[in-house]
């Protein structure tokens, strides 16, 4: 006796039978693809885990220079950083707080706002690490460095991070003739960012207590400019927006 068979999309099916007689190469494929499913979707998380730190790099889209308010951070301005920190990197508002208000007036760091129209659409601290503390073989010196800046995705691409990143780097002279920036290395406008303003990459694959990295841990130097040589370096730096609005 001759029993037909129907061919379906998995496989090959009995009339009658609910699920497919596999071939061996089809369970092989399936096999293959169960376990090609974790690392993809682990995959799809990091990007997405990207997309939500880090602006997308389009060095070429430009928006409208905003005219951008810049304060050190006080405790009005606590509400809005915390839920700019909490949207960004999620965790318990109470902690983030806690770690923003202990900047106020600090003696070994110094955070600043942004604000657009009386709204604050971003925030930056600068601060003293000593990385080598119970760490003697870290790639990064004890020093001044840059961190959380933090943009209001909705007034990306306006200035704000430039503005906040000047004002960090005024506040340090005097202090210090040295600043480090550390990123991952898929924060590309970030970088492009702190390139303009003379930094230049120090060491790869940085380990930095208490810092985990989306990507390759990247560490920037900087030699601070006199005002006079800061003067040229915005000049050069307002040309090479023009030139790019311009493209």
């Amino acid at each position: 006796m001759i029993v037909s068979m129907e061919v379906s999309c998995e496989g090959w099916a009995a009339p009658g039978v609910s699920e497919p007689i596999l071939t061996s190469n089809h369970r092989a494929d399936m096999l293959a693809e169960r376990q090609e499913r974790p690392a993809l979707r682990r995959r799809a998380a990091r990007f997405e885990r990207v997309e939500a730190l880090f602006a997308a790099y389009e060095p070429d889209a430009h928006g409208h220079r905003a005219e951008v308010l810049v304060e050190p951070l006080a405790q009005r301005h606590l509400d809005a950083c915390v839920a700019l920190a909490v949207q960004r990197e999620g965790g318990d508002p109470a902690a983030w707080r806690t770690a923003l208000e202990g900047g106020i007036d600090a003696s070994d760091r110094a955070s600043f706002v942004g604000l657009v129209d009386g709204q604050l659409v971003g925030y930056s601290t600068v601060a003293w690490l000593a990385p080598g503390i119970g760490h003697p073989n870290s790639a990064a010196p004890d020093g001044w460095y840059l961190l959380g800046l933090v943009v209001d995705p909705d007034f990306r691409r306006l200035g704000v991070g430039r503005r906040l990143t000047a004002e960090r780097l005024r506040w340090l002279r005097g202090r210090t003739d040295r600043v480090w920036y550390f990123a991952s290395n898929a924060n590309r406008a970030s970088i492009d960012l702190h390139t303009d303003f003379g930094f230049s990459l120090s060491a790869e694959n940085v380990d930095l207590p208490g810092v985990s990295f989306t990507g390759t841990g990247l560490l920037f130097g900087a030699v601070l400019a006199t005002d006079d040589a800061d003067a040229a370096r915005r000049d050069r730096v307002r040309a090479i927006e023009d030139q790019r609005r311009r493209k």
